[in-house]
């Protein structure tokens, strides 16, 4: 097991031919062929027309995405044309993140930054009313709030308001799970990939400099454009270029001009949008943690849509469920949205149901363009890389491990009592999770409850039951009770945001989760819950990118669950989880404790 820290109408430009000249006395006449010049545009609107209805036929359809598997080249075919495409490298690649990648490693998104940046004034009255008042665009409230700010406080600026907002002072923010698959995919693809970035951190040149030790990873801003430009397909560089620019933790200076508020949008605004517009011109383009709402991104994908040299690719995740209508209607609801940037911005849409399945989607491509032979579907399944073939594969062998049926996921009541003891015993051995949280919490005790109980809980993705496709976790066994009947241990629960399970939303946001508990919702015994994706890797290739497996595959989660609440140190009870007091250090030793636990019993 590897460790998961490792480890959201066309423009036509008809061509015409060179016309035919007539001249008269005194004068000069261009004579021009309307019937030619008709022809030409009508042969150019049915070559773009033939390319939107391919595109049409390759998207997912709503039944698929709500109730099949979106990581699939049969739910969704076109999938396999950017995987052609990128196994070939025949085309530059141009990646353009946003918001989500910075999300995925911790850091707020654009509206908790915005509702964030009310603590730099300090008026408790207007900090409360930026905060609650609603009907502003972002880019507004960005701009009244730091107006507001500056005007109390002489010795801030935007930088450090939004600095303040973004990072926290006590943690330096590490790349998360999505982060690292992108630079290992920006590894592989090295020198003819482009990077572009919304985000004002620096996660993805920490990322990719894990990857490609040796090569500068360099951030860049519009304000140092060309120097980006120049070091474009060096092989002793990559550039990253912030469009909105760089706000760096501590005390470090920006890279300008940030971009945020109104002002900043319509000052800089142009600029980017030129920036972009050139990246995207040409060869393929992923488009990755953006909701497309930003003009400068909307705006070079519309004035560039057409152009028949490029190819262009949305990564999107859109929202399947809730309490007011079915996952197929919601999934109807997104494929009419995605009608806009099919049609009007000519870019492609792919469809995942979680950001887990984003992320491993992009790990997917990583490791297509490292084995492009090997990763196929058709031939000997065997000896294939290709993710459906892995993933059975690793998903069943898990099954088989804990003694469950590979068919139906149940456990006879001997393998379940075996399990749970299994999951007790790695649970309690030394250099095991609670022997790292006894240690804890003697470091702590001034801090956390001394009456702390825990308990492990394991599961793994569900098995298909055909036709029906599952994506949702089954409860296999946890290491404070056991289910003596199989009747009576299912528990399975679809993968969504809406869950109340801990386990659901590691996998649903691909990463670890530290969460308090409904009481109401599990009997009062568990309070909060540390929730860690379990990662199975180099299941058919044993290729590293820096240390890292390509071939990784998260097939379930593993939970610590607790009987006291997770809070802050600086709150009023003492009655709390040691979860909530570990530092940095101690939080990474514990998870790196649970994913071995992980591996004992499913090896």
């Amino acid at each position: 097991m590897a460790s998961p820290q490792r480890l959201p109408t066309a423009t036509v430009v008809c061509s015409g031919r060179k016309q035919p000249q007539s001249r008269f006395t005194g004068y000069a006449l261009t004579v021009i062929d309307t019937q030619a010049v008709f022809n030409m545009a009508l042969f150019n609107l049915r070559q773009v027309e033939r390319r939107l209805m391919v595109t049409a036929a390759e998207m997912i359809t709503a039944d698929a995405l709500a109730c099949g598997h979106a990581l699939s080249f049969e739910d969704q075919p076109i999938l396999g044309q950017v995987f052609t495409t990128l196994k070939k490298r025949q085309k530059h690649l141009t990646l353009i993140l946003g918001a989500g990648v910075s999300m995925n490693a911790s850091l707020p998104s654009w509206s908790t930054l915005v509702r964030d940046m009310s603590k730099s004034v300090k008026d408790a009255k207007l900090s409360q009313m930026l905060r609650e008042v609603t009907g502003d665009s972002l880019e507004r409230k960005a701009e009244t709030t730091i107006q507001i700010a500056c005007a109390l406080n002489k010795n801030i600026d935007a930088a450090q308001i939004i600095r303040d907002a973004l990072y926290n002072a006590e943690e330096i923010p590490k790349p998360g799970l999505l982060a690292s698959s992108i630079g290992r995919l920006i590894a592989e693809y090295f020198p003819a990939v482009s990077v572009l970035t919304t985000n004002f951190d620096l996660i993805m040149e920490e990322a990719v400099s894990a990857y490609l030790p040796g090569i500068a990873i360099t951030p860049y801003s519009m304000d140092t454009y060309s120097d980006w430009e120049a070091s474009e397909g060096t092989d002793t560089e990559l550039g990253v270029l912030h469009l909105h620019g760089v706000v760096r933790q501590g005390g470090l200076s920006p890279s300008g001009p940030i971009v945020l508020t109104d002002s900043d949008f319509l000052e800089h605004g142009a600029q980017v949008r030129s920036a972009v517009g050139k990246a995207i011109n040409s060869g393929v383009a992923l488009f990755v943690g953006l909701s497309l709402t930003d003009p400068n991104i909307v705006g070079p994908l519309y004035e560039a849509a057409g152009h028949a040299s490029s190819e262009r690719y949305g990564l999107f995740v859109p929202r399947l469920y809730g309490d007011d209508f079915t996952p197929t209607e919601y999934a109807k609801y997104a494929l009419s949205g995605a009608e806009f940037l099919r049609r009007k911005l000519h870019l492609r849409p792919i469809f995942m149901k979680s950001y887990s399945q984003l992320t491993q989607l992009i790990s997917e491509f990583g490791l297509a363009v490292a084995e492009p032979k090997l990763y196929r579907r058709n031939g000997p399944k065997a000896t294939s890389l290709h993710y459906g073939f892995r993933f059975k594969e690793a998903l069943s062998a898990a099954y088989t491990a804990v003694g469950a049926n590979t068919r139906t996921g149940d456990l006879a009541s001997d393998s379940a009592l075996k399990l749970s003891r299994k999951l007790h015993s790695s649970f309690h051995a030394k250099n095991g999770p609670m022997w790292l949280l006894d240690a804890f919490r003697k470091r702590h005790a001034a801090d956390v409850s001394l009456e702390e109980n825990f308990g492990i809980f394991l599961w793994l993705r569900s098995l298909d039951s055909p036709p029906e496709k599952k994506y949702a976790l089954k409860l296999l066994g946890t290491s404070v009770y056991t289910h003596l009947e199989a009747w009576s241990a299912k528990r399975e629960e679809h993968i969504t945001a809406h869950s109340n399970y801990a386990a659901i939303h590691a996998i649903y946001e691909g990463g670890v989760k530290v969460e308090n508990l409904d009481p109401s919702r599990n009997g009062g015994t568990w309070r909060s819950a540390l929730a860690v994706p379990v990662v199975v890797t180099q299941s058919r290739s044993l290729l590293l990118r820096g240390g890292d497996p390509l071939d990784s595959l998260t097939i379930g989660a593993i939970t610590l669950d607790s009987n006291k609440p997770v809070e802050p140190i600086d709150s009023a009870s003492s009655d709390r989880s040691v979860i909530g007091a570990l530092e940095s250090d101690e939080f990474q030793q514990l998870i790196d404790a649970l994913d071995r636990l992980a591996g004992d019993v499913l090896t």
